[in-house]
């Protein structure tokens, strides 16, 4: 495991990915009150195992996701960098790890409004370099439902191949992570 330290502020040409904190609840809200963004997205849970509603009704649902993944980077198990523009401040979504052990599960979600802008793929290739850095994981993973097109072209992009295997209906992505 990782202590939070190892979860440090990530900087590209245009964005800066912070571990999630409490100044992200605004951006958070408005990411997951998405519908869209919800689609392909799969259940969310609190720290306790309980379903969170989606799409987040209020920033008390999303506040739920953000509390999730900061007490998983302090723990050291998984982290969500919220992805800001370097140009105007604004959180632009999250991308992080679902587990750190024994694969590093990436996954991402923008805000549709941000779509298209090649954000996600710069914010993946940051978080991947880290893996590659800070991990002694083989590979990364990365679960995506089959009728989710964007996700599936980002991540071929990234290098990703498919499996045959899945979870919940998602179709399993491999990248070698050395």
């Amino acid at each position: 495991m990782f202590s939070r330290q190892k979860f440090s502020e990530l900087v590209t040409e245009r964005l800066i990915l912070e571990p999630f904190n409490s100044r992200h609840s605004d951006g958070v809200f408005a990411l997951w009150s998405s519908p869209e963004v919800c689609l392909y997205s799969g259940d969310a849970v609190d720290w306790d195992g309980n379903l969170i509603r989606l799409p987040a009704r209020s920033p008390s649902d999303s506040d739920l996701i953000l509390e999730f993944f900061i007490r998983r980077s302090n723990e050291g198990s998984g982290v969500r960098w919220a992805i800001i523009s370097r140009a105007d401040a604004r959180c632009l979504g999250a991308v992080g790890l679902n587990s750190v052990e024994p694969f590093a599960e990436i996954a991402y979600h923008l805000h549709p409004d941000c779509w298209g802008s090649g954000y996600a793929g710069e914010a993946c290739e940051a978080v991947i370099t880290w893996i590659r850095e800070n991990l002694a994981v083989a590979e990364i993973e990365a679960f995506i439902l089959p009728e989710n097109d964007r996700s599936i072209t980002l991540a071929r992009r990234l290098g990703f191949v498919s499996t045959p295997h899945s979870k919940d209906g998602a179709r399993r992505y491999v990248l070698d992570a050395t």
